[in-house]
Formats: structure tokens, C-alpha cells, sequence
């Protein structure tokens, strides 16, 4: 599937999964050394109304699981638009 193309490479195109490997090496390599993505920072299917629930929390609380400051529990490091959620699960 083809989602979308590079600047100065408008015939090429890349799938989504290009893309966020793209994403990822770029953030990476601006970043200290050390691993920065966890092996499992891949898509999921939310299956479930409470599966869904579960994503938002861990999303939401994560920071106090990797010891962080109180200020990576807010934006912009976290960012949660209750509104779009709400529009897309009732559309």
C-alpha cells in the first residue's frame, strides 16, 4: 500500500511502515547514544473498547513508570484530544 512520496521524489512512493522507519533513524540519530525505541514501538489493532482504555492509561501514566518528572505527563510530551476521539468512535 502507498501512502505517500518524498519531496524531489515524486514518482517514488513509500508505505506507511517506510515511513516511520524513516521517522525513527532521523530521531534517532539526532539523539545521544543508546537505544531510544523499545523493540516493541510497532502498530497495533485496538481490538476492544477496553484494550483501548488500557493504551490511553499506559499512554497517559508511562512517564511515572520510567521514573520521570511530572511535566512528561503533560503537553506537549503527552497529548491526548479526548474531542477527535470521541468523533471517531461515534462517525
Amino acid at each position: 500500500m502507498a501512502v505517500a512520496s518524498r519531496r524531489g521524489e515524486p514518482d517514488q512512493q513509500y508505505t506507511l511502515s517506510d515511513l516511520m522507519k524513516s521517522v525513527k533513524g532521523t530521531f534517532s540519530r539526532t539523539q545521544p547514544k543508546g537505544k531510544f525505541w523499545h523493540h516493541r514501538s510497532n502498530f497495533r489493532i485496538i481490538e476492544s473498547e477496553e484494550y483501548f482504555g488500557n493504551v490511553i492509561e499506559y499512554i497517559q501514566y508511562n512517564y511515572r513508570k520510567m521514573n520521570l518528572p511530572e511535566r512528561y505527563g503533560e503537553a506537549p510530551f503527552v497529548f491526548i484530544d479526548q474531542n477527535a476521539i470521541h468523533r471517531f468512535f461515534n462517525e
